[in-house]
């Protein structure tokens, strides 16, 4: 399972290089996201079914995800606050300038706060697609387009999976549940389809989320058919 998430991630890093690995596209980046998020969903729902269902396994849980999380994000933001001031929208590759007019130094107080702790926390990061701040510090709002209101442009997507994250352990052991919540949000994300895959569908974590339940109804439906016997997948 490592090495098929291992595949999805190349072939998304593939996708932003906006070339090919040794003349392989893989599946391109969108697809490969989703993919990554179906697989989450069937890794979680293992892990919290198999792992950590224990006294105290909750806190194990959370611990776990943040340390494999965190650590290597906060490395990478800090290098992009430093670096930040250099790149411009039309260069930069990770790290992007949201700020319209490419330069950091000139943007207020405000605009660099937001900017900072929507980077700096992950949780809610892909609302900044819909809603952000200006050069003159001022909240602006865009229904349709990307407004790019990041200092690592695809840390978007670590947001709906930590929010996936937090849900899992409330959701993943009740199948009835389970099931309710899948079918609620199948219907939002078609209803947010209405209005454009991008950003709408894509960078939604409502309209994302029944991706990582489907998975996670793929491993309940896996153990039925396994007789409840023991997984062959390993957990870590």
């Amino acid at each position: 399972m490592g090495s098929i998430r291992f595949l999805l991630a190349i072939s998304v890093l593939v996708h932003h290089s906006r070339s090919s690995l040794f003349g392989f596209d893989f599946v391109g980046g969108p697809l490969g996201v989703e993919l990554f998020f179906v697989i989450s969903g069937f890794y979680i729902a293992l892990i919290l079914n198999e792992k950590y269902d224990f006294p105290g396994g909750l806190w194990a849980y959370g611990s776990n995800r943040a340390l494999r999380i965190y650590p290597l994000y906060l490395l990478v933001f800090g290098v992009a606050v430093f670096a930040a001031p250099f790149f411009s929208a039309s260069k930069a590759l990770v790290v992007t300038t949201y700020y319209a007019h490419d330069n950091w130094a000139n943007l207020p107080l405000w605009s660099k706060t937001y900017v900072g702790l929507s980077s700096l926390f992950l949780f809610g990061q892909e609302v900044s697609h819909f809603v952000g701040v200006d050069a003159d510090g001022g909240v602006k709002f865009k229904l349709f387009g990307l407004n790019g209101n990041f200092l690592i442009a695809p840390a978007w997507s670590l947001s709906v999976e930590l929010t996936f994250y937090v849900l899992a352990p409330f959701l993943v052991k009740n199948l009835l549940r389970l099931w309710l919540c899948f079918v609620v949000l199948l219907f939002a994300r078609m209803a947010f389809g209405t209005l454009g895959y991008d950003p709408w569908v894509y960078r939604s974590t409502i309209a994302q989320m029944p991706l990582f339940l489907g998975g996670a109804l793929a491993y309940h439906y896996r153990e039925q058919l396994a007789g409840g016997g023991a997984s062959s997948c390993s957990v870590s």
